[in-house]
């Protein structure tokens, strides 16, 4: 399909439209992978509910690591600041990522938000922070289901797909962008020379 605002609009890259009802909700994706083989519907839902993580990233670096406040107005002083935050948020991850596998869980099953909160404090008594969060981590509420919704998409067969055509996935030769300023309602009437 092509987007574009107005029916006058000619957009040059085509883009594909993926769609299916689940629970009686219909669920739309577009992509600008147009290959079903590259990128699969399943694929681009799991793409699609990932989206919102950079948010939670943003989040864990401004409310947990402190990087919403800057302790110098000298830009290397805030490089400093930032880089030690990135590292210390990768850490962290690193932990998230061991801790579930050691519990057998998925990842999003250990909340990131406890973990800055009580691996420091296990730091500071000289505790290691696997095998004591192992033990504690259920009854603390680090280990939990995660509130992050699933999408279950149908299964698509490949042999179900039509290929496009070649001239449905080709960019066209010119693009046209009507860039109306029109506002919406009646237009007023042209007037006649007399």
């Amino acid at each position: 399909m092509w987007l574009g605002t107005y029916r006058a609009d000619r957009a040059r890259h085509p883009v594909r439209l993926v769609q299916f009802y689940h629970h009686g909700r219909l669920h739309r994706y577009l992509t600008n992978v147009l290959d079903p083989q590259q990128l699969s519907l399943a694929d681009i839902a799991r793409l699609y509910a990932r989206r919102w993580d950079i948010e939670l990233a943003f989040c864990l670096l401004k409310e947990h690591l402190q990087v919403s406040q800057l302790w110098s107005a000298k830009w290397e002083a805030v490089q400093v600041q930032i880089w030690c935050a990135l590292l210390l948020a990768q850490l962290f991850h690193g932990l998230q990522v061991q801790l579930a596998a050691q519990e057998g869980v998925d990842p999003f099953d250990v909340s990131i938000d406890l973990l800055v909160e009580v691996v420091p404090h296990l730091l500071q008594r000289g505790i290691a922070p696997l095998p004591s969060l192992g033990h504690r981590g259920r009854e603390l509420g680090l280990i939990r289901p995660s509130s992050r919704i699933q999408v279950q998409v149908p299964l698509v067969d490949p042999s179900w797909i039509t290929p496009a055509p070649p001239e449905a996935l080709r960019p066209r030769e010119t693009a046209r962008y009507a860039q109306r300023k029109c506002a919406p309602g009646p237009r007023p009437s042209a007037r006649k020379a007399g």
